[in-house]
């Protein structure tokens, strides 16, 4: 059963449901002493936990899709660097809203120019609004909830 654990030791008798979503843990106990059987306790579980997914399902965006983004070199979560003929681009995939994977990239410029360092944040700092916007349009409190536990948001 997923989510829910039965425990029969001398602590505690009964069936324990454990739920995490989006960087919100849910943990209940059916002890078997409050119910006329094992059976019973076990439907109450049941029940307590599809319940509450259900009611997570309905408020959360996309819920069936999962956010997954790695860390690249920029240190960004899902902004990537590229350089095509000595121009450095940082880019971010991102999914529309047709369900078409797609690329946005932003223009840094030629690592050897003047000022290229300011350029650079500039660059970094479009790329991760731009990021937040698509992801919080796609995902909604989701998204904020998945850079926290990615360490991003403190």
């Amino acid at each position: 059963m997923k989510n829910i654990t039965k425990v029969d030791d001398e602590n505690f008798r009964g069936y324990w449901v454990r739920i995490q979503r989006d960087h919100r843990k849910v943990s209940k106990r059916f002890r078997r002493r409050n119910y006329d059987s094992w059976e019973e306790a076990k439907q109450e579980a049941i029940e307590y936990r599809d319940n509450w997914i259900k009611e997570w399902e309905e408020t959360a965006r996309n819920p069936d899709q999962k956010i997954q983004y790695k860390n690249s070199v920029t240190g960004e979560l899902g902004i990537h660097k590229t350089t095509k003929n000595g121009v450095v681009y940082l880019g971010v995939s991102y999914i529309d809203e047709e369900d078409e994977q797609k690329v946005k990239s932003f223009k840094v410029g030629v690592p050897d120019e003047k000022g290229y360092d300011k350029k650079y944040d500039e660059a970094m700092e479009t790329a991760k609004e731009f990021r937040d916007k698509v992801n919080m349009k796609r995902f909604g409190v989701r998204w904020i909830n998945y850079k926290k536990r990615k360490g991003v948001l403190k």
